[in-house]
C-alpha cells in the first residue's frame, strides 16, 4: 500500500513559505556582511601597499624659476621683444606643462652670470646646459636631451690648423665656463683668449685677432648663418669631445629633479620633440670657400693650357699629314672635339679670360669677360688690354709687358694680384687677376684669369663693420676705441698737443633696467649714444665701453682746461628726464678724464687713471667730472 499523505491548508502552506523567505534573507544578509567585511579588509590592505606620494605631486602647480643666457642659439636666444626663446626654451615649457609647474625665465648675460644665479638660489634650474665634471658638483642633471661635439673653428682661408694639436703656437678663442677652457688649459703651448659670448669669439676669429675657436658646433654654425658669415669659417678635426646637455638643478632640491626627469622623458618620446629639434637645428647651408674655388681656377687654368697647346699641336699635326686624306680626317676630327669642348668650358666658366700677344692686344675674350667689363667681344678684340684698367694703371701696362719680354723677370706672371678694372661705362671694380704664358712659335701669348671680387670686399667691409662697431647703439667698441687711441697718441706726439681720455658712467641705469625691462634699458643707451655723439666732434672718438659704460677720445686740445666743458655739458644734458613711451627715466652719468701726456704715455695707464677718477667722481656724489690727480690715485 502507498504512503499516506495528510492535507495541508492554503495557510499552512503560505506560513511555510514565508517561514522559508525569513530563512533565505537571513542567510543572504549573512552573505552580505562578509562580502562587505572582505571587501573592506581589501581596501585596507591595497591603502597601505601604496607607497607614500610626495608632496610636491599632490599640491597646486609649482611655480619654479628657469635662469637662461640671453644669446647662445638654438639653445637660447631673445625675440624682437626681449622674450627668451629657442630650443631650450620651448623644450622647458612642454616639460613644465606634463610636470605640472609654472615657469618664469630670468635673462643673464652670459653662462657665468646664468650659473652665479642658479647657485646663489635666485633661480631653481637652468633649462639646457653641458654636463661636465665640475658643474655635476654644483648641480644634478636630468636624463639628456641632446648630444653636442665641441669642435674646433678656424678661418675658411686656414690651411696650417686640421686639428686640434695644430692649436699648439696658436691665439685660440673660448668662452668663458664652457668646457674648451678646462680641456685647452690642459694643453701646452696654446695660448687662450678668454671671451663673454660666442658671438665676441667668432668677431675675433673673423677680424684675424685669434687663430681659432673652440665651442659647441650648432651653436657657432647657427650665430655664423645669422650674421651671413657661414661661407667664412670652417670647421677642421674631429671633434674635442661629445657633451650631453640636459636640465641642471642646484643640489638639494632631488624631488624637483625627479618631478622635471619624469617629464623630460615622457616628452622627448613625442612627435613635438622631434619637430622642435628640426626646426631649431636647421643646418647652415653648404658653400665652396675661397681656398676650394681658387683651387677649382689653378685646375683649371693648368686645363686651359694643356687646350691650347693640344690645339696648336693638332694644327701643326694638319700641316704634317695634308698628304694623307686619311690621316688628315683624324686631325680635324680630333681637333673639331678639342676646339667644342674648349668652346664649352670658355662659355660657361665665370671668369672672365681673355687672351692677348706681346704687344697687349687682346686677341680673344670669353662671355664671361662680355659680362664682366660690359663690352661686347668685337669692341674689346684689336684693342689693348689697358682699355679694362683703370686710367692711372694704363701708361704704366705696356711697360710691364716689355719689362718681362726683355727681362724674363715679372712680379706678376704666375702671380694672382689684385687690382681695379673698369667697365664701358666708366664704373671701376675691384678684381683678381692670374696672368700665364703660352710660348707660341712666332709669339708670345698671355692668358688672362679675371675674377669680379665685388662681393666678395662687400663681405669683408661688413666683416670689419660687425668687429669694430657696437650692435646696439652703432658706436666704435672697445676693439675700434683702443685702435683709435693708438692713433691719437701716435698723432699727439708729433704734433705736441694734448688728449684727454674720458670713461663715462651711466648713474641709476640698473634701476631703470630692472624696473622697466631690457628694451626701454636698451633704448635708453641708444639715446645716450644720440647726446654723446652731439655734444662731441667728427674728430673725437665716441665708443660704448661695455654695460653702461662708454668712452671718449678728445683729440686735438688747444690746453688741458678745455676737456672740462664738454664734460659738464653731457652731464647737464642727461641732467634733464629721457621720455621713452610717455615715461619719464631720470638718469644722470659721473665721468673721469685722464690726460696726455701729464698722466700717461700709453692707452693702458691713461684708461686706469680716467677709472680712478670716474671712481672718485661716484664715491662723491654721483652726476659729477673729476679729472685725474694724484690724490685721487691715493684716495
Amino acid at each position: 500500500m502507498g504512503k499516506f499523505t495528510e492535507p495541508v491548508s492554503i495557510t499552512h502552506q503560505i506560513s511555510a513559505c514565508t517561514a522559508g523567505t525569513h530563512a533565505i534573507a537571513d542567510k543572504w544578509s549573512r552573505h552580505v556582511h562578509l562580502q562587505l567585511f572582505a571587501t573592506s579588509i581589501i581596501i585596507v590592505l591595497v591603502a597601505t601597499s601604496i607607497p607614500a606620494v610626495d608632496a610636491e605631486e599632490i599640491t597646486e602647480p609649482l611655480e619654479v624659476t628657469a635662469v637662461v643666457p640671453r644669446e647662445f642659439p638654438p639653445q637660447y636666444t631673445t625675440d624682437r621683444l626681449g622674450r627668451a626663446s629657442g630650443f631650450a626654451i620651448e623644450v622647458m615649457e612642454q616639460v613644465a606643462i606634463l610636470a605640472d609647474l609654472q615657469v618664469t625665465f630670468i635673462v643673464k648675460e652670459s653662462w657665468a652670470e646664468v650659473m652665479a644665479v642658479a647657485v646663489s638660489g635666485e633661480a631653481d634650474l637652468i633649462p639646457n646646459m653641458g654636463v661636465t665634471a665640475d658643474r655635476a658638483e654644483l648641480f644634478d642633471f636630468s636624463s639628456p636631451m641632446e648630444t653636442y661635439p665641441v669642435s674646433v673653428f678656424v678661418r675658411a682661408d686656414t690651411y696650417d690648423i686640421s686639428s686640434v694639436e695644430d692649436l699648439v703656437g696658436h691665439d685660440v678663442a673660448v668662452v668663458k665656463s664652457n668646457i674648451a677652457v678646462l680641456m685647452l688649459q690642459s694643453k701646452g703651448g696654446v695660448r687662450l683668449k678668454v671671451l663673454a659670448s660666442g658671438r665676441e669669439a667668432l668677431i675675433e676669429l673673423l677680424s684675424g685677432h685669434v687663430d681659432a675657436f673652440v665651442f659647441p658646433k650648432p651653436n657657432i654654425l647657427t650665430l655664423a648663418k645669422e650674421i651671413d658669415v657661414e661661407h667664412h669659417i670652417k670647421v677642421v678635426g674631429t671633434p674635442l669631445v661629445e657633451i650631453k646637455r640636459a636640465i641642471a638643478v642646484p643640489k638639494g632640491n632631488e624631488a624637483l629633479l625627479r618631478r622635471l626627469d619624469r617629464a623630460l622623458q615622457t616628452f622627448l618620446k613625442t612627435e613635438k620633440y622631434q619637430d622642435l629639434y628640426v626646426h631649431w637645428h636647421k643646418a647652415p647651408e653648404a658653400g665652396w670657400t675661397i681656398h676650394i674655388r681658387w683651387v677649382g681656377a689653378s685646375l683649371l687654368v693648368m686645363f686651359l693650357v694643356m687646350l691650347f697647346w693640344r690645339y696648336f699641336s693638332l694644327s701643326r699635326l694638319y700641316q704634317r699629314l695634308v698628304s694623307s686624306i686619311e690621316a688628315r680626317e683624324k686631325a680635324e676630327h680630333t681637333l673639331h672635339k678639342s676646339e667644342a669642348r674648349l668652346r664649352t668650358i670658355l662659355e660657361t666658366i665665370i671668369d672672365g679670360i681673355i687672351a692677348i700677344n706681346n704687344k697687349g692686344i687682346i686677341k680673344s675674350v670669353n662671355p664671361a669677360a662680355e659680362h664682366i667689363f660690359g663690352y661686347p667681344a668685337a669692341e674689346m678684340i684689336g684693342q689693348n688690354v689697358s682699355m679694362l684698367t683703370s686710367e692711372t694703371h694704363r701708361d704704366r701696362h705696356d711697360s710691364y709687358l716689355e719689362n718681362y719680354l726683355h727681362t724674363g723677370e715679372s712680379d706678376f706672371i704666375g702671380q694672382i694680384r689684385e687690382g681695379r678694372g673698369c667697365r664701358k661705362d666708366g664704373t671701376l671694380f675691384p678684381v683678381e687677376i692670374a696672368i700665364s704664358e703660352s710660348p707660341m712659335s712666332n709669339e708670345h701669348r698671355f692668358v688672362a684669369i679675371v675674377r669680379d671680387v665685388t662681393e666678395r670686399k662687400q663681405a669683408e667691409e661688413k666683416i670689419m663693420h660687425l668687429a669694430m662697431t657696437d650692435p646696439l647703439t652703432g658706436l666704435a667698441n672697445r676693439h675700434r676705441f683702443n685702435s683709435r687711441l693708438d692713433d691719437a697718441l701716435h698723432m699727439a706726439r708729433r704734433m705736441g698737443y694734448p688728449v684727454a681720455v674720458m670713461i663715462l658712467d651711466l648713474d641709476r641705469f640698473k634701476q631703470i633696467n630692472d624696473t622697466q625691462g631690457h628694451l626701454i634699458g636698451d633704448e635708453v643707451l641708444k639715446r645716450v649714444a644720440d647726446i654723446l655723439t652731439a655734444v662731441f666732434r667728427d674728430v673725437d672718438t665716441v665708443a660704448r665701453w661695455g654695460g653702461d659704460e662708454f668712452a671718449v677720445i678728445l683729440n686735438g686740445l688747444d690746453n688741458i682746461e678745455n676737456e672740462s666743458i664738454p664734460a659738464q655739458r653731457i652731464i647737464n644734458e642727461l641732467s634733464q628726464p629721457i621720455v621713452i613711451e610717455g615715461n619719464e627715466l631720470l638718469t644722470g652719468i659721473s665721468i673721469g678724464i685722464s690726460l696726455f701726456p701729464d698722466d700717461g704715455a700709453n692707452p693702458i695707464e691713461l684708461i686706469r687713471k680716467a677709472d680712478l677718477a670716474l671712481f672718485r667722481a661716484k664715491k662723491e656724489g654721483r652726476c659729477t667730472f673729476r679729472i685725474y690727480s694724484s690724490a685721487v690715485d691715493v684716495g
